[in-house]
């Protein structure tokens, strides 16, 4: 007797240690009822799963409601989540007219792309949204479904990734149009009342990109109708998505899940598709983790098995699909250390003793790399260089290949790149020179073109990797649109690991429209720069509070009239002045109204190379002045802010007292802010408090896990942080 109590209590010690981990690492499966499907065999499946750590299954029982809820029962008494798979828009036997059509005018329910399961309903189609929301309604409301998962919820693939247009045996340059859908009556005529145009007689309907995003908006305003209705239950709502970057999902089927309402992604990384290695499932987690950073949004990794392993004869053998056990510590480890919150098997009938056995050392080894086992100082400084050491070698890839191309590619645009090398490289890392061209809205491609050559001489730095990019745009505003945030971080991320760059050594200036740029990006992307400097451009409606702790120069001709340059050139250096004097620690400026030029400065401006040189980034300054420009950011030096409540003008404002952190001014319900050594004595309580209230007082633990999540969001080695506190403010 003694022995059994023995035994039990070890079984439930080890049962309680199981479902500790698994709810720092929760590991769904995802299966699907067959004909072989019974009570029994779901209770050996759930029982077994269960034992090996699984926390969770995705199942599709089809929209079979009554095996749905067998299902869901037994998964409960096995102690696993159940969540309902259903296939969303490949679906069979419902009406003609329900189904998308393609570019060549044929029927998905009979013509399906790639002669496969792609019977695709239309999801502008209000009959089918009718039928989704009945159906998906019901199937929520089944006592133990905890949330609904939503398969197939895209357009047919228009565009196939590397490995699977191989295995099909065609060439993919471009959109393909017999997977081209919805070329319905309904939906041409609806694009055409919208935007005036007939797509049937567009001759390329690929180049209009409204068209793209036309049907981008149905899928989105489909599947958020969905989450309404399954979230009305109480339940959740998963949906499994194409893999980063986004532009891929969007390209491949219509996919902009950053905008679906969903509780969870479970992006499809299976690698074999894409004829890649599986190191890169981390790269691929890192951008999805990155796109939902701030929404509250959990990122499960899907993962392939190869079942019949033993036979798979290379990473192109698609007959064999999927990890063999040897792969799934680089899938495992990457996806969790890239951001992901847990991880989905895909195939678990395939998942041998072999893999499983691999499956749990990688689950450690996961679990010891994000751990929230509290650190000392020195413990965490030496974590945050082997988790410094671990990203850049993760972004190697990427970084090579931009290195290689001389460009860097954002969505379906490219930018250029030049660099020229200056000096010997000093101790501590070179400085990167962004150089930003003139030019701007011109008739001829070439007038751009030959701006950007002309910037490869314009300045010369002691020492550092001058760089200048094309812009991949000819417009006024070409340095500072909406993705120029991620061409300029990609830049960086390169130089960083490619080019042995100081990330706190990277510095923006620019001519002309450049210096437009500069005016835009300085203060947008205040906390990514040593210094800045704008030449002869226009400030327009900038707001200037950001460069708090970025030095700043304002060059520009006296008779520079055209645009007003400048005079309003004149009025901002006035106000980096009086900013200055209310604030004598921050705003560092400099610059000159030249006497006597107008936009061309006879290199004047030059000086403004020596000025910054003496100044690097100061990530963890004492004092933010944070406000929201027209491209929004979750997070800037050491504050995050809650993604859900971004808005343009919103403003933090906080300085630090000993190891006290004072709120003056936040427009946010809740603030995380992400703390180290530097910025605080972590041995010590810290304090946190806003308008004569306390947030927090208490001890913060330095962990691998904050150092994990901060540069996972950031991307930045200087942006890893061992401790943060999330405080509401209201």
């Amino acid at each position: 007797m003694k022995r059994m109590k023995k035994r039990e209590a070890a079984l439930l010690v080890s049962l309680f240690c199981c479902i500790s981990m698994a709810a720092q690492l929760p590991v769904l499966i995802q299966q699907k009822w067959n004909d072989a499907t019974t009570a029994e065999t779901l209770k050996r499946d759930f029982k077994l799963w269960r034992q090996k750590g699984v926390t969770g299954v995705c199942f599709d029982a089809g929209t079979d409601c009554d095996r749905i809820a067998l299902a869901a029962r037994l998964a409960h008494e096995a102690g696993l989540e159940y969540h309902a798979w259903v296939s969303t828009m490949a679906q069979k036997g419902l009406p003609r007219e329900w189904y998308t059509v393609s570019r060549m005018g044929l029927n998905a329910s009979e013509h399906p792309a790639y002669g496969g399961e792609n019977t695709t309903l239309d999801p502008r189609n209000r009959e089918v949204h009718k039928y989704l929301v009945r159906t998906l309604g019901q199937i929520a409301s089944i006592k133990d479904v905890d949330g609904v998962q939503l398969g197939y919820a895209r357009y047919a693939d228009v565009v196939l990734p590397q490995g699977l247009s191989t295995y099909y045996g065609l060439t993919m340059n471009g959109e393909f149009a017999p997977a081209d859908y919805c070329y319905c009556a309904d939906c041409t005529r609806i694009f055409q009342d919208a935007t005036g145009i007939d797509i049937n007689s567009v001759a390329d309907p690929s180049k209009i990109a409204a068209w793209a995003q036309f049907r981008c908006d149905a899928l989105t305003d489909l599947v958020n109708e969905l989450c309404t209705v399954v979230h009305a239950q109480g339940k959740k709502v998963g949906a499994d998505v194409y893999p980063g970057p986004m532009g891929e999902a969007r390209k491949m089927a219509r996919q902009e899940w950053e905008k679906w309402n969903v509780d969870a992604v479970y992006p499809l990384n299976y690698n074999d598709f894409y004829a890649e290695l599986p190191s890169w499932i981390g790269l691929a987690t890192r951008e999805e983790a990155r796109v939902m950073q701030g929404k509250d949004v959990a990122v499960y990794s899907g993962l392939m098995i190869c079942g019949d392993w033993e036979r798979k004869t290379s990473e192109t053998d698609l007959d064999h699909a999927g990890l063999v056990p040897s792969q799934m510590r680089d899938a495992i480890v990457g996806s969790i250390t890239n951001g992901a919150s847990g991880i989905r098997l895909y195939a678990p009938a395939g998942m041998t003793e072999t893999h499983w056995n691999a499956f749990a050392q990688a689950m450690q080894e996961a679990r010891n790399a994000i751990s929230d086992k509290p650190l000392s100082r020195t413990e965490a400084e030496k974590a945050k260089a082997e988790v410094c050491q671990d990203f850049l070698a993760s972004i190697g890839p990427e970084t090579k290949k931009i290195l290689k191309e001389h460009a860097v590619h954002v969505g379906d645009r490219t930018m250029r790149l030049h660099w020229s090398t200056f000096g010997e490289a000093p101790s501590d890392g070179r400085a990167l020179w962004i150089s930003l061209h003139g030019g701007g809205g011109v008739e001829y491609r070439e007038d751009n073109i030959q701006q950007w050559t002309n910037q490869w001489r314009l300045y010369q730095p002691k020492e550092g990797i001058y760089l200048c990019p094309l812009s991949p745009v000819d417009a006024w505003n070409m340095w500072c649109q909406a993705d120029a945030d991620e061409f300029y971080h990609k830049i960086v991320l390169m130089a960083v690991a490619q080019l042995g760059v100081n990330p706190d050594k990277v510095y923006i200036l620019g001519y002309s429209a450049g210096g437009d740029g500069v005016w835009r990006m300085g203060p947008r992307m205040a906390d990514n720069w040593a210094a800045a400097s704008m030449m002869a451009g226009h400030p327009g409606d900038v707001r200037l509070e950001n460069l708090r702790n970025t030095p700043f120069m304002v060059w520009c001709g006296a008779k520079d009239a055209a645009y007003q340059r400048n005079t309003l050139d004149e009025a901002r250096l006035l106000e980096l002045d009086s900013l200055q004097r209310e604030d004598p620690e921050g705003y560092i400026h400099g610059g000159q109204i030249v006497p006597g030029m107008g936009h061309w400065m006879m290199r004047a401006d030059t000086a403004a190379i020596s000025w910054m040189e003496q100044y690097q980034r100061n990530p963890y300054p004492k004092k933010i002045v944070w406000q929201q420009e027209e491209v929004l950011r979750p997070s800037f030096y050491w504050v995050s802010a809650p993604q859900k409540e971004l808005a343009r003008y919103k403003q933090v404002r906080l300085h630090v007292e000993g190891n006290t952190i004072v709120l003056d001014r936040c427009d946010y319900s809740s603030v995380t802010l992400w703390l180290n050594d530097e910025l605080v004595d972590l041995d010590k309580n810290v304090k946190v408090v806003c308008k004569g209230r306390t947030l927090f007082n208490g001890k913060l633990p330095r962990t691998r896990q904050n150092l994990l999540r901060s540069i996972t969001d950031r991307e930045d080695t200087s942006y890893a942080f061992p401790a943060c506190v999330t405080v509401k403010t209201n």
